[in-house]
C-alpha cells in the first residue's frame, strides 16, 4: 500500500461562499499515481467545512439560503459572548469537516457532475486542505 499526501490552500474573500476543489483533487490523484484507494480530504478548520453535491449553482444557492434558516447570523449565541462567529462554528458541526471518496481504476468514483465543495462560513479567511490518498 502506497500512501500519498498533499496540502494546498484557498483563500476566502466572502463571509460565505463555496469552492469547488473537485479539479485540484483531480490533479492531487494524478500525482499519487494511485489506482485503487481511497482518498480523504480533511479541513483543519471549525468555521468551514466540506461536502460533495452535484456542481449546480442552483443548489448552491438552495444550500445557502437552508443553512441561514437552520443557524441564522446575528442570533445571541452564548459563544458569541467571546467572539462573533458563533454561527459559523455550528454550521460546520452540521456539514462537517472531511469526506472520502473511493478511487477506482485512478478515478475518484463520482457519478458525472458530482464535486467536493469547501463552504466558507467565516470569511474572509486562508483555509487550508489536507487530501491523503491510500492504496495500490
Amino acid at each position: 500500500m502506497r500512501i500519498h499526501t498533499e496540502k494546498f490552500g484557498i483563500k476566502t474573500t466572502n463571509p460565505l461562499e463555496g469552492h469547488d476543489i473537485g479539479k485540484t483533487l483531480d490533479e492531487i490523484l494524478a500525482r499519487s499515481s494511485i489506482v485503487d484507494g481511497v482518498c480523504h480530504i480533511f479541513l483543519p478548520h471549525t468555521t468551514a467545512a466540506i461536502y460533495m453535491n452535484d456542481c449546480e449553482e442552483n443548489l448552491k444557492e438552495d444550500f445557502e439560503i437552508i443553512l441561514q434558516k437552520l443557524v441564522p447570523y446575528h442570533s445571541s449565541y452564548v459563544h458569541n459572548m467571546i467572539d462573533n462567529n458563533a454561527e459559523a462554528h455550528l454550521k460546520s458541526i452540521f456539514i462537517g469537516n472531511y469526506t472520502a471518496i473511493p478511487v477506482t481504476g485512478s478515478r475518484f468514483d463520482l457519478k458525472e457532475g458530482q464535486t467536493v465543495y469547501l463552504a466558507e462560513f467565516d470569511g474572509p479567511r486562508q483555509r487550508s486542505v489536507i487530501v491523503k490518498i491510500m492504496g495500490v
